[in-house]
């Protein structure tokens, strides 16, 4: 300043009214200088612009094999870094929650299959601590964009209805703005809506004292809501009870003994409150947390492998949070795996596992996956069929490759590759992913 042969003060002041006016920005911008600098604002969006480009040209993309071995790291599917204890069945559902898997598969396997001493008690503890809670919540977001709340289906709930294990902060921007209300609803359904909205969280008896209704109608109008996305249970006591049997149907005659009313219940589903699937806190602008969600379930992101993903956003939305994420240096932006095309995103800790993934050289170990599992994404990252997402559906992937499915009961090829890794892949298959013996295998012994 002082060859300008200006004072301090008066370049100091020039500088504040043309920072004022948005012509130049106040920062340090040089680590070998320690005191404040000023830069013209389109000099420095060049060269952010510069640095961004240098970054994505550094990049060297994987071909979708070696991305798919990095998946299976990332999501603690492989069993080296699979995840332990309660601790890490809550790191798991916070990977995954929003993408919805069958209510048969989501415990049993797909949880299963990250956690290696997975208890079914750690998940009861979670949810009747108040941490989790499951739901279905892409008829939410869908009535979310339709305008209204979700379609109460005709069908109610079974081993294929698709759920989620959720945080319970959040469900504020996982469900949206979407209220809950008895629009549209008749019967059994519309009243146990009316009475939740007014009496809250509520025992199934309380629900039956305040619509005066038979026990068995309420319990399946519940289930039909369940079913439709408008209403959860606390804890998964009463899920369990639900795929572990049949559901009880009102007698044909309409007749009840209403005398031994509370005796014809399931009592351990009566352990059970029944509440309102909506947020406390509505997030209208849903698109960044969204973008952090799907970043942190699969370190790179790109339209073709959210195609399953029922927390998917307009991708043209996404882009734009995902640009300004990495014009913040959150994240990095380019082509991290080859075969697709447009903008590909990624945590910049994901890039360096990326990497070393590629560097790897493949063991040759078979992972049998849930047809239900996030991870099952033969046809869309790699060539070739796709396995139908239906329960006791699974696939063998084998470096990063799909071999082979169990699809209804039969054995389709994936792969042409030598007998003798078919075998072993079929053999795969066969193994359940559940754990032998264990209480899972028996939900009448679950205990809470």
């Amino acid at each position: 300043m002082e060859s300008l042969g200006i004072p301090r003060d008066d370049i100091v002041y020039a500088l504040g009214r043309l920072e004022n006016e948005g012509v130049v920005l106040r920062g340090s911008f040089r680590t070998e200088v320690e005191e404040e600098e000023f830069c013209y604002r389109r000099i420095l969006s060049r060269i952010h612009r510069s640095t961004i480009d240098t970054l994505r040209r550094e990049v060297e993309p994987v071909p979708p094999s070696a991305f798919m071995r990095f998946l299976l790291c990332w999501q603690h599917v492989d069993p080296a870094v699979r995840l332990r204890g309660e601790g890490g069945l809550l790191a798991a559902i916070e990977q995954l929650q929003g993408f919805e898997s069958a209510s048969g598969a989501i415990e049993e396997e797909v949880l299963l299959s990250r956690v290696s001493d997975y208890d079914p008690v750690m998940l009861d503890r979670l949810c009747l601590g108040g941490e989790v809670l499951w739901g279905r919540v892409s008829l939410q977001t869908d009535g979310d964009q339709n305008g209204g709340p979700p379609p109460l289906g005709r069908s109610s709930f079974s081993r294929a209805t698709p759920i989620t294990m959720v945080l319970r902060d959040s469900l504020d921007w996982i469900l949206g703005p979407n209220g809950q209300d008895a629009e549209g609803l008749t019967g059994a359904a519309k009243e146990v809506v009316e009475a939740l909205s007014r009496r809250g969280a509520s025992f199934l008896s309380d629900i039956v004292s305040a619509t005066q209704r038979l026990p068995s109608d309420i319990e399946e109008a519940l289930w039909t809501l369940a079913a439709s996305g408008r209403v959860t249970v606390d804890g998964v006591e009463a899920l369990r009870q639900r795929l572990g049997g049949t559901a009880r149907r009102p007698r044909r005659n309409g007749r009840d003994n209403r005398g031994n009313r509370r005796s014809g219940l399931d009592r351990r589903r009566g352990y059970s409150r029944w509440s309102l699937l909506e947020s406390f806190d509505p997030v209208d602008d849903r698109s960044e947390p969204i973008a952090r969600q799907l970043l942190d379930r699969y370190g790179v992101i790109f339209p073709e492998l959210l195609a399953r993903d029922a927390l998917t956003y307009r991708w043209r939305d996404l882009v734009r949070v995902l640009r300004r994420l990495e014009a913040r240096g959150e994240i990095r932006g380019g082509r991290f795996v080859s075969g697709f095309i447009g903008e590909q995103f990624a945590l910049p800790e994901a890039v360096e596992l990326l990497r070393k993934t590629r560097n790897a050289d493949p063991d040759g170990s078979f992972i049998a996956l849930s047809a239900c599992d996030p991870l099952n994404l033969a046809g869309i990252i790699s060539p070739g069929h796709r396995v139908p997402s239906v329960v006791r559906n699974r696939l063998v992937v084998r470096d990063g490759l799909p071999i082979a499915s169990m699809e209804n009961g039969s054995i389709v090829e994936l792969a042409n590759v030598d007998p003798e890794i078919m075998d072993q892949a079929k053999i795969a298959l066969s193994v359940p992913i559940s754990h032998a013996g264990d209480p899972m295998d028996r939900p009448d012994l679950v205990s809470v």
